[in-house]
């Protein structure tokens, strides 16, 4: 069976920051750079599977731009945020996608399935368009929506909020 991984694709994570110390914040870019996307013969995914332990902080984020290389330190510190205090990677190392339905929609497709993130399963839609060779999808997910308590410090005055970008791009090429 064809498969997709991070050979021929991408998923990235952005995490954006809100609160009234938000201005000592980053919004970030994270990575998932293990994971795989099975399709049937045709090339029509199926199920894709997300290793969360995989989380890699690829950079902060300014005015939705990547902006230079933060400190090991901090980098550090937030990767141990997200795998312990968020995503509890020890009892939920991964995600998966079960794909339901591809229908061809404009230059892309709606895609419809269910997916399981932090223990918890619900239905997903959305749409996906040609850039370029690549097809990409953009996914918004609201955090507590999975039981994930988005990240909070300082009394709630430095916070990620609920939703979170996931971009996928599968390279057809």
């Amino acid at each position: 069976m064809p498969e997709f991984s991070a050979d021929r694709a991408s998923c990235f994570v952005f995490s954006y920051k809100e609160g009234l110390l938000s201005k000592l914040a980053h919004d970030l870019k994270f990575a998932v750079t293990r994971f795989s996307i099975t399709t049937d013969e045709a090339g029509v995914p199926k199920e894709a599977s997300f290793d969360l332990t995989s989380l890699d902080l690829v950079c902060q984020m300014v005015e939705g731009k990547e902006h230079g290389p933060m400190s090991r330190s901090d980098r550090d510190k937030i990767l141990d945020h997200a795998f312990d205090d968020v995503l509890d990677v020890k009892r939920h190392p991964r995600a998966t996608f079960a794909i339901d339905a591809v229908v061809p929609e404009g230059d892309g497709h709606r895609v419809k399935g269910t997916l399981t993130l932090h223990g918890t399963s619900r239905a997903l839609s959305f749409t996906s368009q040609r850039e370029g060779d690549d097809e990409v999808a953009e996914i918004r997910l609201n955090q507590p929506d999975f039981g994930v308590k988005p990240f909070s410090a300082m009394l709630g005055a430095l916070k990620v909020r609920p939703d979170v970008l996931v971009r996928i791009e599968l390279r057809k090429g």
